[in-house]
């Protein structure tokens, strides 16, 4: 028993391990106190917006989306909590809590359209392919955001209150909750239920809802 906790603590110390600053690689200077990088803390809580929103959204879609949809956009707010907590006060644990929210958001929005296409279903609906381009060109100019954001890059003013890294937490955030509305739209009131893109929506809903059956069943 005691070399179980031993071998517990040892686990969770390692998972807790972290530089002594966080954040170094991303341009911005490093303050004291509170908050470490007041801009890429700041740009941070455009993850939280996106994700509350999306949760909000929800309640209006069909019922077997839900889940899988509220659970998307947990992530996507959590995301930028742990965001906020690594380039913010970067307490112990602060890097465990910004990358697990990742793996969860990115797992969920690449997934469930891969799941989807095995259950025979369509990944998203013909009609919202512009909303698909705006959510790859929002990621697209977060990625060179991203490059232009690193420590050492001609672009970086460390100084500036203009970040790039600022930028791709802005960007990135704005094509998560674009992607979230490619996985699950609205269903249209006024769209004949009979429709293919209504009979689409339905199935897809039906497909996550299946999904969230088996994964219930496996707890």
């Amino acid at each position: 028993m005691v070399r179980t906790a031993e071998t517990a603590m040892r686990l969770a110390a390692r998972a807790l391990s972290q530089p002594d600053t966080l954040g170094d690689a991303d341009c911005e200077d490093l303050h004291g106190g509170l908050i470490g990088q007041p801009v890429n803390t700041a740009t941070s809580i455009g993850y939280v917006a996106a994700g509350v929103w999306l949760l909000a959204r929800t309640r209006r879609l069909p019922r077997g989306s839900r889940g899988v949809a509220g659970a998307y956009g947990a992530f996507v707010a959590l995301s930028g909590a742990g965001s906020v907590a690594y380039h913010g006060p970067q307490f112990a644990g602060a890097q465990l809590f910004h990358d697990l929210p990742i793996v969860g958001m990115l797992g969920l929005g690449l997934g469930v359209p891969v799941v989807r296409r095995f259950r025979g279903v369509p990944m998203i609906e013909g009609a919202l392919g512009p909303r698909v381009w705006a959510a790859a060109g929002l990621g697209a100019a977060g990625g060179l955001a991203f490059l232009a954001g690193r420590t050492g890059a001609p672009t970086c003013d460390s100084g500036s209150v203009l970040q790039f890294h600022g930028l791709w937490h802005l960007c990135t955030a704005g094509a998560a909750g674009v992607w979230g509305t490619v996985l699950w739209p609205l269903p249209d009131p006024a769209e004949d239920r009979s429709s293919p893109a209504a009979s689409e929506g339905a199935a897809a809903g039906a497909a996550d809802g299946a999904a969230e059956d088996e994964s219930g069943g496996g707890r």
